[in-house]
């Protein structure tokens, strides 16, 4: 796929999110995030696809959906990863919600 044509995927996806958040469909909506991080990231864009997931995968610890997002495929596995590794190494931002990291190791692949 051509830089346009990921453009053009991310902000399609990046609509069905906006939409979402108005239509009482809380897993649908968890699910467009899911879906937009991924475009992201396979659009090159790992910053923005990581602060995309992180509240999703937030989210779905306090919801008990590990599946959720360990399902999201990759790129949604390697970024699930690097979220880990920033959590053991320190650099976990302020901003970002917490995620348990027992959670985390469900979301990974065996």
């Amino acid at each position: 796929m051509t830089a346009h044509a990921y453009d053009h995927a991310c902000a399609r996806v990046e609509a069905v999110v906006r939409a979402l958040e108005t239509a009482r469909r809380p897993r649908a909506l968890l699910e467009a995030r899911i879906l937009h991080a991924r475009c992201l990231a396979a659009a090159g864009r790992a910053v923005d696809a990581k602060r995309v997931l992180i509240p999703v995968t937030a989210d779905c610890a306090e919801y008990g959906l590990p599946r959720l997002v360990a399902d999201g495929g990759e790129p949604v596995t390697g970024l699930l990863t690097e979220i880990a590794d920033d959590q053991r190494r320190g650099r976990w931002q302020p901003e970002w919600p917490s995620i348990p990291e027992t959670f985390l190791g469900l979301t990974r692949p065996h």
